[in-house]
């Protein structure tokens, strides 16, 4: 059987799945740490006219025969050349999304875009990278409380738990994110330009007054929704409707 893994590194495009055939206004969702794209599995396959693109991972999902990334910096260079692949074939305005990783990598790739498309970023349990990371916990918790924690996020959202067959890769694919994580201090959340941040009201690791630091940005809107961050994984929730906003804007022009 052919290994389509092999083409995506180099046709760019081929990094993303969801569809797109020179749309001029898309959405990409970036996974969160330990993820991939199975995350969005609830959300909509489209916002209106624009596609919902959903961001692999080097290392995971299709790409899972390609070396993963061995920084966030090397993650950050990876999206930003397959999107700028997909601006190169009729792509003008961007809308990025992701949570906590997802949301550090969607936000320091916007500010590296800007200055070649339209971006915005909705962003979910977002913290300023400048501060030091996300995850810190995780370096000192068994293999077993890590899995608890997965697990307990994964029926907030409706889902059931990791199979056992796949709990050993779960736990270590989010240990080596969060050391990733770990040894960076970039550029995310350091440039002013169209962003939302969603903070909700049950996360635990992003704490409100994080939201001080957004306020901060005159171009950065403020989203506090009720509940906990899991939600941002179920369809319907505040960052898709703030998405489906954006998208119609968008396309106004």
């Amino acid at each position: 059987m052919a290994d389509s893994t092999r083409t995506t590194g180099t046709d760019p495009v081929k990094r993303f799945s969801g569809g797109f055939d020179g749309q001029r206004t898309i959405v990409v969702g970036v996974p969160q740490a330990g993820s991939g794209v199975p995350m969005f599995s609830e959300w909509p396959t489209a916002f209106g006219e624009a596609p919902f693109l959903r961001y692999h991972l080097p290392g995971r999902d299709r790409r899972r025969a390609e070396p993963a990334a061995a920084s966030i910096e090397d993650l950050c260079a990876d999206l930003e050349a397959s999107l700028a692949a997909l601006g190169a074939r009729g792509a003008e305005s961007l809308v990025l999304t992701g949570h906590c990783m997802g949301a550090l990598v969607a936000d320091a790739v916007a500010a590296r875009l800007r200055d070649r498309m339209r971006v915005t970023t909705v962003l979910s349990s977002m913290r300023p990278a400048k501060e030091g990371l996300y995850g810190a916990y995780a370096a000192s918790m068994s293999d077993e409380e890590i899995l608890t924690l997965m697990n307990a996020a994964l029926a907030g959202s409706g889902r059931p738990p990791v199979h056992e067959a796949f709990a050993a890769l779960a736990v270590r694919t989010l240990r080596e994110d969060v050391d990733l994580l770990s040894r960076y201090f970039g550029e995310g959340g350091e440039r002013d330009f169209p962003r939302t941040v969603v903070h909700w009201s049950e996360d635990a690791f992003v704490p409100a007054g994080d939201l001080d630091y957004w306020r901060g940005f005159a171009e950065t809107t403020v989203l506090e929704a009720d509940g906990a961050p899991e939600h941002y994984l179920v369809a319907g929730n505040a960052a898709i409707r703030r998405i489906e906003e954006l998208c119609a804007a968008g396309e106004r022009g």
